[in-house]
C-alpha cells in the first residue's frame, strides 16, 4: 500500500512497473484489477494506462495486449434517466 500525496506519481508508477512485468512474462500474470472508490479517480488511471500504452507503441513498436475494464454502479453507466436516478428497480 502506497501513501501519498496527490500528484506524486503514485498511480503512473505502479502502472508502469505492472505492465512492465506483464508485457515480458505474459504466461505469469494476465489480468491487472485496479479498484479505486471514485469515476474520477477511475478515468485518471484509465489516461494515464492509455499514455504508457502509447509510450510501448512509440519504444517498442506495439502495444502490450492488456484489456481495461471499468465497473461502475448503474448509476454512472445507465443512460435512462429515471434508471440512472435510481427510481425503477430493474437493471439497464
Amino acid at each position: 500500500m502506497l501513501e501519498m500525496p496527490s500528484g506524486t506519481g503514485k498511480t503512473v508508477s505502479l502502472l508502469s512497473l505492472i505492465v512492465a512485468y506483464m508485457y515480458e512474462n505474459p504466461l505469469h500474470i494476465t489480468k491487472l484489477i485496479y479498484c479505486s472508490r471514485t469515476l474520477p479517480e477511475i478515468e485518471k488511471v484509465l489516461a494515464e494506462l492509455s499514455y504508457l500504452m502509447d509510450y510501448y507503441k512509440k519504444e517498442q513498436g506495439e502495444r502490450p495486449k492488456l484489456v481495461g475494464l471499468v465497473l461502475s454502479s448503474r448509476k454512472n453507466l445507465c443512460i435512462h434517466p429515471s434508471v440512472s436516478k435510481g427510481l425503477l428497480s430493474y437493471d439497464c
